[in-house]
Parts: C-alpha cells; structure tokens; sequence
C-alpha cells in the first residue's frame, strides 16, 4: 500500500518538476534562438520543433509500455581511465575513418571512382535502380570499412562485460517495427496538416528492390552507429558518469557530431548553423533509439528504424 508524501517531501517533488520543466522551456527557447535563423522550412521554426518533440515524445511513450516487463542486465562497462581513453580513442579513429571518406567522395579521389566503376557496369547489365546502385557504392566505397571498424571495436570492448544488443526475440522485431509503423502515421499525419503540402519520400517500399535496398543501408549506416553509439558508448557513458540522463545527453551531442563530417563536407553545408545544430540538438532521433536501447537492451529496434528511416522517410528532421 502506497504512503502518502509528507509535506517537505511533497514540496521537493514540486521543486524537482518545476525546474525540469524550466529547463526543457529554457532548453527549447536556446535551440530556437540559436537555429531559427538558418531554418528553411514549410512551416515556422517553432512549429517544426513543437512537431518533432511531440512525435519523440509519443514514441518513448509507446518504447516504456512495451518494455515495462523487461529485466535484461546492461554491460557492466569498466569505470577506470583506461575505459576513458578506449572510448575517446575509438571515437576519434572511427571519426577519422569518416572524414576521409566523404574527402574522398567529394574530391573525385581517383582511386575510390576506379574500385567504384564496376558497380555501375554491373547495375547496368542486371537493370539495378540507381538507389540500389548508390547504397552498393556506400558499401565498396568504404562504408563497409567503417561499419567493420565500428562494430568490432565496440564488439571488442563490450563482450567481456556483457552482451552488446544483439538480441532476436519476439519483442526486439515488434518493438522495431512498431516504432516504424508509428513514424509512418507521424509522417502521413505532418504531410496532411501543413500547406502547402509536404512531398515525403516514399513511405514504404514499393518495389521487391526494398529488401536488398534496405540490407545494403544497414550495413553502412544502421549496424555502424546502432553498434557504437548504443550498443557501447551509451553504456560506457553510463558507467563512468554514473548518471543515465546525462550519459544519454553526452551520447547524443556525440552522435550528432559524428555526422558533422557528412554535412559539411559531403554535402557542403554551411558550417555554423550545422554546428550549432549539433551543439543544439534540435534532432531527438538519438533520444528515441537511445531509450529504445536502454529499456529493451537490445540493438535490433534501433537498427530497424534508423535504416528504415534513413532510405524512407529521413525528412521528418528527427
């Protein structure tokens, strides 16, 4: 039988949820100070952000109902310095891995073009989509690399202290594409409400192309960042700082930094508003697949959405 608070404690319970919502209040006016200048959008800056918290929000909503009933350890990381430097060490390699890719890519390294140009030859002969085509030079270009980079390291440092997410269940394969479902109504929904008519990518897969399609983008994008980002850096920040939420904020200012290399470089976006951007998270996508980690303890939902959402429908800017 539940006791009721006595007065001081009734008041502290006030005090906490007065200053979190000063905070997420003081928190989304810094991120509409900071980046409503540079946003191009359909619709003013503060709708769209108002838009895409609310879909975050409904969707950590629908990741604590199923995984009210799951009781799976998370790794048991190291808390010393060593484990300090492994993470900053592995961030900083994979982190250079990429900038030397999209260097590549936009300078028209010679190299790289010739190891790509049997791609297309072979494209052409079996009649492949350009889509298709595209994610298979991700792969040969050096996403592979990456991915094998990424994943082994964060492999390496996880599997003495627990499992890393790799889990199969019932509830891993409906929790992800639960979630896809829900992000598809989010998305027809924004497409209905705002004029003049939003274009979205197309929802779901059209065509038996989806299912090579989809396993090409994982390789190079979902399996890499899943891995590293929750599969072991959520869980070494949450060692070592010993505070969920923050290891969870710190996870996400750093999983958006990671992409600072594709956006400036690969597709010559303007440094500033990109950083600030970064700095600002006005994207919750981490939030959503860092809690859909941390409460199911496993990769399997992340790695479905953010390659689901990546090829189909990236444009609901979480």
């Amino acid at each position: 039988m539940a006791t009721a608070l006595v007065p001081e404690e009734r008041r502290v319970t006030v005090r906490k949820a007065a200053f979190a919502v000063a905070g997420v209040a003081a928190y989304l006016a810094l991120i509409y100070l900071a980046n409503a200048p540079y946003y191009v959008g359909l619709e003013p800056f503060w709708i769209a952000e108002l838009w895409n918290y609310g879909v975050a929000a409904a969707l950590l909503g629908l990741i604590h109902l199923a995984t009210l009933r799951v009781k799976r350890p998370l790794p048991a990381l190291p808390r010393d310095l060593p484990a300090v430097w492994w993470l900053v060490g592995i961030l900083l390699v994979v982190a250079g891995l990429t900038t030397l890719f999209w260097i590549a890519v936009t300078t028209h390294w010679g190299p790289l073009f010739r190891l790509l140009a049997p791609d297309h030859l072979i494209g052409a002969r079996l009649g492949l989509p350009s889509d298709v085509v595209d994610r298979l030079d991700n792969v040969v270009g050096g996403g592979l690399l990456l991915t094998l980079v990424a994943t082994g390291l964060s492999l390496w440092r996880v599997r003495r202290h627990g499992a890393i997410g790799f889990r199969f269940g019932w509830l891993d394969f409906s929790l992800g594409f639960g979630l896809i479902i829900a992000w598809i109504a989010g998305t027809a929904l924004r497409a209905k409400l705002f004029s003049p008519p939003v274009q979205p990518y197309v929802l779901l897969p059209v065509s038996l192309w989806a299912l090579p399609l989809f396993l090409l983008q994982m390789l190079v994008n979902g399996l890499q960042e899943e891995t590293l980002f929750r599969g072991y850096v959520l869980p070494q920040l949450a060692a070592l700082l010993r505070r969920p939420w923050l290891a969870m904020l710190v996870m996400i200012v750093l999983f958006d930094a990671m992409h600072l290399p594709s956006m400036i470089i690969g597709q010559g976006m303007p440094w500033r508003p990109v950083v600030l951007d970064l700095l600002l998270p006005a994207q919750p996508f981490a939030l959503v697949v860092g809690y859909a980690y941390w409460r199911s303890r496993s990769l399997v939902p992340g790695i479905l959405l953010h390659t689901y959402t990546t090829l189909w429908s990236s444009f609901l800017f979480l």
